[in-house]
């Protein structure tokens, strides 16, 4: 009998009691549906069974079968020098590498034994270095010595290559302590050096700075920055090989009394407290080669003092002062121009204008203020001596003001950029980024401007929730 026919139909899913007749009409009702369900439950069961058995069947034949289509992977196919290009485009682009088993090179030797012997036996997947700065008063002494040995290994790697090596160390040392730990193992590599950079107590490092040209013969590329208020800098950088210098010095010195190889230098950059007289930035001596300069003093900069002894006719790009590090505003200008950024942290608005007639040759400016600077530049009367009569920089092309507590007023920008599109050199790209809110939308003026090709990114601080 089915149970969509019973007389209890009614009474389901209610809070009926059934009477005693009515117990043991229900118990003979339910005699046959249960002896069926009964029935289905063993189907099942069996079924269950045949397919977990079939389920352990298809494991057992599904792991060798997988086995051996790993052996078909493309990547096992890969030539050796196919597989070496892979991995050296794994490296990090910005930055040298870091010692970090979850990244390139250090992660290529932990997946398999051959990718490991790739790795190991690849020289160049191991020309650069950064080494992080543990803290030596605290650290235990097993885990210095394996960073040790891990530097010392990964210099080891690097076969004949030349090498590329910085070193971030804040100072967690003893008082006691003559050098760094890590010196005596960089100095058996010093002949490969050829970009170093240091950020720390330069004494530490005076052992590998104190090395000439004959110990450190590939060296082109020298970066220090030092920590330390005092330090006795006699007899370093005595290496002549040297093209690209950046110098930044907590020290009152003078860093043209530094051995250093001015008359070769491609690039410079320096960051000093000045002892320098009258706080000019004299530069005679400096290559004529010079590219690449950034100067930067915690004065006022006063650029009447030293612009006329900048002779750097390759001048192709100069940063002043604190400025704000953004590289899609930053492009090295071409030709006989040149790229400019200023941060006004440091002048005084007279000189900054003077800085603008020393250099009629900018072709790329960026105004833009170091982080936490209060500087209130540049205003509306700074963007007007870009305009007739004045004409500062009458080749600029680009145009950056960038992250500046007062940016000019929204017309005043309008104003400039109309002005300079109607001058012989035309205006190519501007771009603002505003530290206020916007006060007048001059979009809708500038799409005639924009249509003929002129770039222009405007942005303002979101609006207030």
């Amino acid at each position: 009998m089915s149970l969509d026919n019973s007389p209890f139909v009614d009474r389901l899913n209610t809070n009926y009691v059934p009477s005693d007749p009515e117990v043991l009409e229900i118990r003979a009702l339910l005699a046959e549906p249960e002896i069926q369900l009964a029935r289905i439950d063993a189907q099942i069961e069996k079924m269950e069974t045949a397919l977990a058995q079939l389920k352990e069947q298809r494991a057992s034949l599904k792991r060798p079968i997988d086995a051996h289509k790993v052996l078909l992977s493309p990547i096992r196919r890969i030539p050796h020098d196919v597989l070496v290009e892979i991995f050296l485009a794994c490296l990090p682009s910005k930055h040298h590498a870091l010692i970090d088993p979850t990244q390139a090179p250090m992660l290529l030797g932990r997946v398999c034994r051959h990718w490991s012997s790739v790795a190991y036996s690849t020289p160049m997947l191991w020309r650069s270095i950064h080494i992080p700065p543990p803290n030596y008063l605290h650290t235990p002494s097993s885990i210095l010595s394996r960073l040790e040995k891990i530097v010392e290994d990964w210099l080891e790697r690097s076969g004949t290559c030349a090498l590329a090596l910085s070193i971030f160390d804040p100072g967690n040392f003893s008082h006691n302590l003559e050098r760094h730990p890590l010196v005596s193992r960089l100095l058996p590599f010093s002949r490969r050096l050829r970009h170093l950079a240091i950020t720390g107590d330069l004494a530490l490092f005076r052992p590998l700075l104190c090395l000439g040209s004959e110990d450190l013969p590939l060296l082109k590329d020298l970066r220090m920055h030092s920590i330390v208020h005092s330090p006795n800098l006699d007899n370093l950088f005595q290496a002549h090989t040297l093209e690209e210098i950046a110098l930044n010095m907590t020290a009152s010195i003078d860093p043209r009394s530094l051995p250093l190889p001015w008359s070769q230098l491609t690039e410079l950059y320096l960051r000093c407290t000045p002892a320098w007289e009258q706080h000019s930035l004299a530069m005679e001596g400096v290559s004529t080669s010079v590219e690449r300069s950034m100067c930067s003093e915690d004065v006022p900069i006063l650029c009447n003092k030293w612009a006329s002894h900048l002779v750097v006719p390759n001048l192709r790009s100069l940063q002043i002062g604190d400025v704000f590090w953004d590289s899609a505003a930053r492009s090295l200008a071409q030709d006989s121009s040149l790229s400019v950024d200023i941060g006004p942290g440091h002048f005084t608005p007279s000189s900054l204008a003077e800085c603008f007639q020393s250099f009629p040759l900018i072709s790329h400016l960026q105004l833009s203020a170091a982080i936490f600077s209060s500087v209130e530049f540049p205003h509306d009367a700074l963007l007007a001596l870009f305009a007739p009569p004045h004409e500062l920089c009458p080749i600029l092309t680009n145009m950056a003001i960038l992250d500046i507590l007062t940016t000019p007023s929204d017309l005043a920008v309008l104003t400039f950029v109309k002005t300079r599109m109607a001058m012989s050199t035309p205006l190519q790209q501007i771009r603002v980024r505003c530290a206020r809110y916007m006060e007048l939308d001059i979009m809708p003026e500038l799409e005639p401007l924009i249509s003929d090709g002129l770039q222009v990114d405007i942005t303002y601080p979101p609006p207030k929730s």
